[in-house]
């Protein structure tokens, strides 16, 4: 016979617990900033996958959708420390604004270009690099946000 574990959870203190894990859910800033980061990363996941799918057309290939995903993920990981850094000394809340106007922007010029047609490889990976310093100063900056008004 199986002997319960000391760090097993009884059945009632589970339910307890996932009640109280929906709790924030009542407070409406937490209920905003859930819903806005929610809507962010998926259509910043779909601006990903599109940019990659994009650079693939232009005719550059397998080769040039690696190029545009390793110029976000090298800038974004060069730009994490000097974000993370500015993170703790400067306005956390006005760092995640700044960095997702930012991103919006950088999405938005890119999307006028392609609209005209007026796009290449070379821009591509700009625009991507663009967007990947804006997510390193902006991951720092919203690790350190979430807790400050919850707690």
């Amino acid at each position: 016979m199986r002997k319960p574990s000391s760090l097993s959870v009884p059945d009632a203190t589970k339910d307890v617990d996932r009640v109280r894990s929906f709790a924030a859910l009542a407070i409406p800033a937490f209920r905003l900033l859930v819903a806005g980061q929610l809507l962010s990363m998926q259509f910043y996941g779909a601006y990903l996958t599109m940019l990659s799918w994009y650079a693939y057309q232009l005719g550059g290939g397998a080769g040039a959708s690696g190029a545009v995903l390793g110029a976000v993920a090298l800038s974004t990981v060069t730009t994490l420390p000097i974000g993370g850094a500015v993170a703790d000394r400067r306005d956390r809340l006005r760092m995640v604004i700044v960095s997702d106007c930012g991103r919006f922007l950088a999405v938005g010029v890119l999307a006028v270009l392609a609209l005209a047609d007026r796009t290449n490889l070379t821009l591509l990976i700009v625009f991507a690099a663009v967007t990947g310093l804006f997510d390193g100063f902006f991951a720092p900056a919203f690790s350190g946000l979430v807790p400050t008004p919850f707690s």
